[in-house]
């Protein structure tokens, strides 16, 4: 199976990580990957700022798929579906098929550029959500791509880091016993006891 695409179906990308949809939609959660969900017809947008609670019409373009956030990907772990319409990303899909990432912040809308900027979905005039299933869930395929180097690798890279940590275990071990010379540690350790000796003499004596 080719892995140049730009998404992958959760169950295409399971296939190709020899994992399973459910372990994807938790990495997702914990911002290991992301998620991506196609727009349904008659969807538009707005963008909205949570920040001044201000939804305007969005700016010369909008996005063709949303990124999921990682708390929408815990509920859906937890719940098997949610149902969301503020989305913190988009992308538009290239001529090439490739995902170029689109910001609510897109066209100079400087004041909606911070992280309380979303796409939020309409159909008409009313907010529309969107219910997001693990059926109809993208993984982005650089992500794909790059969790089947860190699968691939980690086995030809892990002798070396146990073989340097061996090597400093060893090391840490010669220097707690290469400090003090062997033949010097005998006169340290009986050098205190006579100490103790001529200095309990006097004291015994000194009563009579």
């Amino acid at each position: 199976m080719s892995t140049e695409k730009s998404h992958y179906s959760l169950d295409e990308a399971a296939a190709i990580l020899d994992s399973t949809p459910k372990d994807l939609i938790h990495l997702a959660g914990q911002e290991e990957l992301i998620l991506v969900v196609g727009v349904p017809d008659g969807i538009r947008f707005r963008t909205y700022d949570a920040h001044t609670d201000r939804t305007e019409m969005p700016a010369l373009l909008e996005p063709e798929v949303l990124a999921l956030s990682a708390s929408q990907c815990q509920k859906i772990e937890l719940n098997g579906k949610t149902e969301q319409s503020d989305f913190r990303a988009g992308y538009l899909i290239a001529p090439n098929g490739r995902l170029q990432r689109l910001m609510p912040s897109y066209g100079g809308r400087l004041y909606l550029d911070h992280g309380w900027a979303f796409w939020r979905t309409y159909r008409g005039p009313s907010v529309r959500e969107i219910e997001l299933t693990p059926e109809r869930l993208f993984v982005v395929g650089d992500d794909v791509r790059r969790l089947l180097a860190a699968k691939v690798h980690p086995a030809i890279i892990a002798k070396p880091q146990k073989r340097q940590a061996s090597i400093k275990a060893a090391s840490a071990e010669s220097l707690s016993t290469t400090d003090e010379p062997i033949d010097k540690q005998p006169v340290k350790k009986t050098f205190p006891v006579t100490q103790r000796k001529t200095a309990v003499e006097p004291a015994s004596i000194a009563p009579s």
